[in-house]
């Protein structure tokens, strides 16, 4: 393979040079993973210590990777209840992620980031974020929007969520024409790629829990609640029933779409559904009583896992000692728990359900991604081979040092991209009940162990209360905000 790739010993002092400047100049998680940079903050997030968000990941978020570091401090603003933070970071983000696709010339830089990866590591690549983590870009600017007392904001922001799930569906099919024509061009054979793809079987269980990565029906559940907020039943029903074609079992989706579709005298999609639910004839469909409100529970819980390097010495083709680095999940995956939710003193008692496993996208993404990583890596393994027979036959005194250099360089070099937006909840979940208008002591237990965190919610007539739950460690974090309400917010309470 080393023969018919377009490399020449001619160039490798102006190789070597390079691979000098890039190992000074590359950015931050060249040669330090991704997780080790951001698990501080996360660990802190976890135990409830508030983070100061000017301050957290500042250089970084100044960096060529500044997307990513931008999208972590959003979430973590966010998860502390600093929303106004949060909006800004976000913003920041969905901008730089608008220009990095709006150009149509790649830059000097941009284009020496490309060499980089092929001559280094795909840590060398300008980090893109992938489909699930844009949806949920917008998905969390819309809860921005929302506690800022803001719906159309929030409008705005789930349709651009769901647009970009259609979105991220194409950019895949892309991408992957792409890692073809490179294979096509540097001549790497589909065998090599099939046989590289079989190590990678181990996270076939958590990646089958979803039909693919982009596809999030909490963000189309999202979208329905704020539709249904601005008195749009129409479009709530259509996010709805989109949100069912993802999570068909979950109670809450089946129980409002079938709710909206009597409502909106849609007779055959009734009668569609029950069947399609097993429901008997008879369901109970809830109705909003006079005086009484929505009380919508959003659930997230824990963190996506981190990524974990697989690394191990392989012989080059052309003689020499090069790596094998590939980025894995090594997460045996497990449903979600529940949130219960009590009325103290009433017998009620409630548990949210699973609507987006969030930690399965993120392999699922992965998994999509391997064709195109393993295709760079094979064409990075047949550069590194070119050189190292260049450093054999450059200089019989000098061959041995030169061999052992350019060895220690291919396996020092080859690291795998752990990137990816780790703050994201491990998995989210909801909960809706119709209550009367007044104010309602709930309480609070994550996976019905533990001791309940009590909050007061503010119920009011015709009006959702949206009551936004965060698990991070033996942190809870519990925001509310009245959807349409004269003051546009209803501040938390629950101990932080």
């Amino acid at each position: 393979m080393a023969r018919k790739l377009i490399f020449s010993s001619r160039f490798l002092p102006g190789l070597l040079l390079l691979l000098a400047c890039l190992s000074g100049c590359a950015g931050s998680t060249l040669f330090v993973s991704y997780p080790r940079k951001v698990g501080p903050y996360m660990s802190a997030a976890s135990s409830g210590k508030a983070l100061d968000i000017e301050k957290t990941l500042k250089s970084e978020a100044r960096g060529s990777d500044g997307v990513l570091y931008r999208l972590e401090r959003g979430r973590l603003a966010q998860i502390q209840g600093d929303y106004p933070a949060g909006r800004r970071e976000f913003a920041e983000s969905i901008g730089l992620i608008r220009t990095a696709d709006d150009q149509a010339v790649i830059s000097a830089r941009e284009a020496g980031g490309n060499v980089a990866a092929w001559l280094l590591n795909d840590n060398a690549r300008r980090y893109r974020p992938a489909g699930y983590e844009r949806v949920f870009l917008h998905h969390f600017q819309a809860l921005n929007y929302l506690f800022a007392g803001d719906l159309e904001g929030a409008g705005v922001e789930v349709r651009l969520a769901n647009a970009e799930q259609e979105t991220a569906r194409r950019r895949h099919e892309g991408e992957l024409e792409k890692a073809s024509a490179a294979a096509r061009e540097k001549r790497v054979g589909s065998g090599m790629v099939r046989g590289l793809e079989d190590r990678f079987s181990g996270m076939d269980e958590a990646a089958s829990a979803v039909a693919n990565s982009f596809q999030n029906a909490y963000t189309f559940y999202l979208s329905g609640i704020v539709y249904e907020a601005t008195g749009d039943p129409n479009d709530a029903y259509i996010d709805y029933r989109k949100a069912l074609d993802i999570f068909p079992d979950n109670r809450y989706l089946q129980l409002d779409a079938l709710r909206l579709a009597r409502s909106l005298g849609m007779n055959d999609d009734l009668d569609e559904m029950k069947s399609r639910f097993r429901l008997p004839g008879d369901v109970p469909i809830p109705v909003r009583e006079p005086g009484s409100g929505e009380l919508v529970v959003l659930y997230e819980d824990g963190f996506v896992p981190p990524r974990e390097e697989v690394k191990f010495p392989v012989p080059l083709p052309g003689g020499g000692i090069g790596a094998v680095a590939f980025p894995i999940y090594r997460y045996p995956w497990t449903p979600p728990s529940p949130l219960s939710v009590a009325r103290p003193g009433t017998g009620t008692r409630r548990s949210t359900e699973a609507i987006a496993y969030v930690d399965a996208m993120a392999v699922r993404a992965l998994k999509e991604d391997i064709p195109g990583i393993i295709i760079r890596h094979l064409i990075r393994t047949g550069a590194k081979s070119v050189a190292s027979a260049a450093a054999l036959r450059s200089n019989r005194d000098l061959a041995q040092v030169a061999g052992l250099a350019v060895d220690i360089w291919n396996v020092v070099s080859e690291n795998a991209d752990l990137r990816s937006w780790l703050t994201l909840p491990r998995d989210a979940q909801v909960m809706r009940e119709t209550l009367p208008e007044g104010r309602h002591l709930l309480s609070l237990r994550a996976g019905g162990q533990g001791p309940a965190e009590k909050v007061e919610v503010e119920i009011r007539g015709g009006k959702f209360t949206l009551l936004h739950v965060v698990r991070v460690g033996s942190a809870m974090h519990v925001r509310q905000v009245v959807l349409g309400s004269p003051s546009g917010v209803a501040e938390g309470t629950g101990r932080e």
